[in-house]
């Protein structure tokens, strides 16, 4: 680990690549991390995972730069933002986020007042064999649009009209 000056004056502490930390991270000063970080973090200042950098961790910072990969919720008071080599796996809370073109992101996003979320631990995966068939999403969240061929309404016509169909939920 190092503590550098950045060109604003303020001070960052780096984790550079090879180097693992476990535990919980806590500070005030940002944070740049190209090796890997395991447990928490809670930052009054900024996270950046440089690419080739992961963490996971459950992350509360300021700002959040992802540029690696981070396995674990992220929460930010201003902004996450994450560039087109960011891989994440874990739920986005903040009140702005920026997507890159190719970055990948399992898991759910809040956009808005942050403030009032509190995180809750997720429960367990219940353990089976067996593949379970996912269930319909409810109808009001439920948009389709299908491009096809129909038969024309009149009988003795054999030709075909292209529709487009939009359900609207």
């Amino acid at each position: 680990m190092a503590t550098r000056n950045t060109a604003n004056s303020d001070t960052r502490t780096e984790i550079q690549a090879g180097t693992k930390v476990k535990g919980k991270v806590q500070g005030s000063e940002d944070l740049w991390v190209a090796g890997r970080v395991e447990g928490s973090v809670e930052l009054d200042g900024a996270l950046t995972v440089a690419p080739g950098g992961v963490v996971k961790a459950e992350v509360r910072a300021v700002r959040v730069t992802v540029a690696g990969t981070v396995v674990g919720d992220v929460t930010a008071s201003e902004l996450i933002e994450l560039t087109a080599q960011a891989r994440v796996q874990g739920d986005l809370r903040a009140p702005t986020v920026r997507v890159d073109d190719g970055a990948k992101l399992n898991g759910l996003l809040e956009v808005g007042d942050v403030s009032r979320v509190e995180v809750a631990p997720r429960p367990a995966a219940p353990k089976t064999t067996q593949p379970q068939a996912r269930p319909e999403p409810p109808e009001a969240h439920h948009k389709t649009t299908v491009t096809g061929f129909v038969p024309n309404a009149v009988q003795d016509d054999r030709r075909r009209k292209r529709v487009v169909v939009k359900k609207r939920g």
